[in-house]
């Protein structure tokens, strides 16, 4: 009856079925194979990607070194030249934005999300650094080039003022300054126009500006050399006036001075410089052999007084210091005693 029943139960329950191979050993195999072929594939997908790096980092350096060279270029080119600041600093401007700009298309061209990259920035920085060194490099080399071009310029139009001043010198002195300084001016107007001429591509770099001003300031030097030459030159010819002023004076002071120092011209400064301003101005119109313009005497005058006269003048301004110190002495003990007198009492 038992076996009967457990016959029954199991034909309800049913037979797995047969296999020709283990299921587990199947299922093991077909694992095995499945990871065979994701590493195969994996293995295959990371030499793709690494060559794609590679060719993306050499893309990279090659643009990088394209940038440079270029940037190279534009320099070395810009050192045969001489120009302006503005001129300079667009163009410094121009070669940043050219060799950026450049670097960038040239990596992100067929790749744009290159441009993400951490490898990208950093090179780009390195780029740009790069070409601010030589920027930088070719701006302090242009300084030093403008400055030497605008020494030689002025030496040769200095070369070219003291030519026509010399000329000056032998064909109108001595003259009336008025005239000469009319003259000198126009030979320093057409050194200073030639130089604005020449140099109009630099006209706004700081080293024209101080190279201009010291083309006039040594022609204004040159100015006050001619003029003080102009003035001993009327001296010169002034000799028989200042002669007679020199003889008026010693008679002035004969009979104006009979006491000594204790006179007006021997006391006062501006007593006496005007006393012999007015004998000179008469010998120049009675002794002079030569025809001196009015305007001319009171610079000869100066410095014949200055140069001639310098030690009277200053014993007449000593006169007056003991003078004056003779005069406030007396006072001064006088107050003393007084004010002594006071504080006794």
């Amino acid at each position: 009856m038992w076996m009967a029943l457990g016959e029954m139960l199991a034909q309800m329950v049913g037979r797995l079925p047969e296999f020709d191979e283990d299921p587990v050993q199947e299922l093991t195999k077909s694992a095995d194979a499945l990871l065979v072929r994701f590493k195969y594939e994996n293995d295959r997908q990371c030499a793709r990607t690494l060559i794609l790096f590679r060719a993306i980092s050499n893309l990279i350096r090659v643009a990088l070194e394209t940038s440079i060279n270029a940037c190279d270029a534009a320099v070395d080119e810009a050192n045969t030249k001489l120009v302006g600041d503005a001129v300079l600093q667009d163009w410094a401007k121009g070669v940043m934005a050219e060799t950026t700009d450049s670097f960038t298309k040239r990596c992100t061209r067929e790749y744009p999300w290159i441009a993400s990259q951490s490898e990208f920035r950093s090179n780009k920085a390195l780029l740009i650094q790069e070409v601010k060194d030589r920027i930088d490099t070719c701006t302090s080399k242009h300084a030093v080039r403008l400055a030497e071009h605008l020494r030689q310029e002025v030496e040769m139009l200095m070369g070219g003022y003291r030519a026509e001043k010399r000329k000056l010198e032998m064909t109108a002195l001595p003259a009336d300054e008025a005239v000469l300084r009319r003259d000198h001016t126009a030979i320093t107007q057409d050194v200073l126009d030639r130089f604005d001429s020449d140099e109009e591509a630099v006209a706004d770099s700081a080293a024209y500006k101080d190279f201009r001003s010291q083309l006039d300031h040594s022609m204004g030097a040159e100015w006050d050399r001619l003029r003080k030459k102009n003035i001993e030159l009327w001296k010169v010819y002034s000799d028989d006036a200042t002669a007679c002023a020199l003889e008026m004076n010693r008679k002035y002071v004969k009979e104006s001075c009979p006491q000594g120092w204790m006179c007006l011209f021997k006391l006062w400064p501006s007593s006496h410089a005007g006393r012999v301003k007015a004998n000179l101005d008469e010998c120049f119109e009675t002794k002079s052999s030569v025809k001196m313009p009015i305007s001319m005497r009171q610079a000869v005058f100066d410095s014949w007084y200055e140069k001639e006269l310098g030690k009277e003048a200053a014993e007449v301004r000593q006169n007056l210091m003991v003078f004056l110190f003779t005069l406030t002495l007396p006072v001064v003990w006088i107050s003393w005693l007084t004010t002594r007198s006071r504080k006794i009492l």
